[in-house]
């Protein structure tokens, strides 16, 4: 593990990750009201909402970017509501975001070492060859049908194989909790089966907890085992895909009116 020891959980079954009566206000605007959930360790996660239901307010106050107005944020047990970016992705938490933000000059290799080197105290900072791990993500990436070599440039890939860059590179962060922010967005069917089977296999390989913001249900709802739904700030619906899907406040705020 690279997490900072000072910070690492005690003993206990806290889960990965917890928020408590979060509440964001901009103004006189409620971004989020009172929302409370938690994610267990090696539990995926899927936030699903119609635009503007607060999902991407949900994850800044998760990372630290936005300030709660009320609420806290626990991580592996400990209160990180005050705390900054930094310090936790320290304590094990990574994201990803709904644009690519990789520099398309640089290589895949390039990329994977850089992410590598981020984990590192800045003490061991220095030349070192490709890590080991880079090679692990490179063949996980190959396994999902697209056969890439470390020295392509970013900038010359397809954008479902951007994504599994991007994710390859947290998951060399060793997170005990990823946040992935629409992953899903602008692939096509075949891209967006990769992602979710890559998904899958990092949860089975590391047990890490995953909390993923997604417009496309159907997509979302066959990778998560649990879904927590908002609508315009508020939390309506938490639990089991089946149950949420059947949910006559779900099927409302997606549709209008009930579909029953």
């Amino acid at each position: 593990m690279t997490h900072d020891l000072a910070l690492l959980p005690g003993p206990g079954d806290a889960p990965a990750l917890e928020l408590s009566d979060i509440s964001v206000r901009f103004g006189g605007v409620v971004a989020l009201d009172q929302v409370s959930l938690t994610v267990r360790t090696g539990e995926i996660v899927g936030v699903i909402g119609p635009n503007g239901a607060g999902k991407t307010t949900l994850l800044n106050v998760i990372t630290g970017i936005v300030r709660p107005s009320q609420g806290s944020v626990w991580l592996t047990g400990r209160d990180c509501t005050r705390w900054a970016v930094h310090r936790r992705a320290r304590l094990g938490l990574a994201r990803t975001f709904q644009r690519v933000t990789l520099y398309p000059e640089l290589t895949i290799g390039d990329h994977l070492r850089l992410a590598t080197e981020a984990r590192q105290p800045l003490w061991r900072y220095g030349p070192r060859s490709a890590p080991g791990g880079s090679r692990e993500y490179l063949d996980l990436i190959g396994r999902f049908g697209w056969e890439i070599q470390g020295t392509e440039t970013i900038g010359g890939l397809p954008l479902g194989r951007a994504r599994l860059v991007e994710l390859a590179m947290s998951m060399l962060a060793d997170p005990c909790v990823l946040l992935l922010d629409e992953p899903l967005s602008g692939l096509a069917g075949s891209e967006r089966d990769a992602i979710a089977d890559a998904v899958r296999e990092l949860r089975e390989r590391s047990s890490v907890s995953v909390l993923i913001v997604e417009h496309d249900l159907e997509s979302v709802a066959r990778l998560a085992d649990r879904l927590v739904v908002l609508d315009f700030g508020k939390k309506i619906s938490d639990g089991v895909v089946d149950a949420v899907l059947s949910d006559e406040a779900v099927r409302t705020a997606y549709f209008g009116r009930s579909t029953a």
